[in-house]
């Protein structure tokens, strides 16, 4: 994800700073500090493991979570800057990429769901709908484009 951030997103505003005013490198310096922020804050409001912790150990708020449940938040979670990255830059490359990406991810997610102990249905849906937060925040990120050109740093 940082490459596809980095070469579809970020790159291509670098590449025009040339051509525009300084105020293009500060949109684009806004945006990457706001979304560092909003990430942070879901760090530190979600419960979480690191690999190689115990249970006992988790990260974010003292919430007894199931490691099933946990796997579920870390993946939806996951896919929302990757829907903001596709609905902004709305590129083919990108489409592509984070698409062929997206099946071993879901795959990994259900495999993990079902060893968990979850049945077959359960983690089928469990995975819909961590990776249907994808395509409603790249509409939200498209949208946010179309009315208002001040968030994208490229004009």
């Amino acid at each position: 994800m940082v490459s596809a951030s980095y070469f579809s997103l970020i790159l291509p505003s670098i590449k025009i700073f040339g051509e525009e005013s300084i105020i293009s490198a500060l949109k684009l310096s806004l945006g990457f500090i706001l979304g560092v922020a909003i990430l942070r804050l879901l760090d530190m409001i979600t419960p979480h493991l690191h690999p190689g912790v115990s249970s006992l150990e988790k990260e974010g708020p003292a919430i007894q979570l199931k490691k099933n449940v946990l796997i579920f938040l870390a993946v939806t979670i996951h896919n929302i800057p990757k829907g903001l990255a596709v609905g902004v830059s709305l590129t083919l490359e990108l489409v592509l990429a984070i698409g062929i990406q997206n099946i071993p991810e879901g795959l990994a997610l259900a495999l993990a769901l079902r060893a968990a102990g979850l049945s077959k249905f359960q983690s089928l849906f469990y995975g819909f709908v961590s990776a249907s937060v994808e395509p409603i925040f790249s509409l939200l990120g498209a949208f946010l484009i179309d009315i208002q050109s001040f968030f994208y740093p490229i004009q």
